[in-house]
């Protein structure tokens, strides 16, 4: 199975982790997050994930510098899952939640102040998520769009590795 998050922006992290847990027959701790306060960091909160399968099939995720924010946290949650092989570029690094602030003038801002972790506590933000196989994506997004098409015809790289099963070149 294949599962295209190459051109996924983000979204609701309940969202990424809930529909991980249709990929994976495993339940572990895959990832923590500590929020940045006056103090310093809050303690790890542990992410687990409770799978909806027992027989969990092969899958291919694609990801590239275009995904970000939720898709990432869903990239970053399948390191911990060895039926999941990560095809493409790194992810783009965006990870946190957004802290909605107030000025006294009532203007409202938004700060990042979560840190996200793979269960061994390794962050990712802006390094984006590693893969087992480089595509070598171009990170600005127009010249990632613009790399599908050749000579007015769509190729897809990635689609074609799976299916042909041939990683190594």
């Amino acid at each position: 199975m294949i599962v295209d998050l190459r051109f996924n922006g983000g979204g609701y992290e309940t969202v990424a982790l809930e529909l991980l847990n249709y990929f994976v027959a495993q339940d572990k701790e895959i990832i923590k997050i500590k929020a940045r306060t006056k103090e310093g960091f809050t303690p790890a909160q542990i992410i687990s994930l409770q799978p909806e399968t027992q027989n969990p099939k092969k899958i291919y995720l694609l990801i590239s510098p275009v995904t970000a924010s939720a898709a990432e946290i869903f990239a970053l949650g399948a390191l911990s899952y060895s039926n999941i092989e990560i095809l493409g570029t790194k992810s783009a690094g965006i990870f946190s939640e957004i802290l909605w602030k107030k000025l006294p003038n009532g203007w409202e801002y938004s700060l990042s102040n979560e840190v996200y972790m793979d269960r061994e506590g390794r962050a990712y933000e802006k390094e984006g998520v590693p893969v087992d196989y480089e595509l070598n994506y171009p990170t600005k997004r127009f010249m990632f769009y613009k790399s599908f098409y050749s000579n007015n015809e769509f190729s897809d790289l990635a689609i074609e590795k799976v299916l042909k099963g041939n990683f190594s070149d």
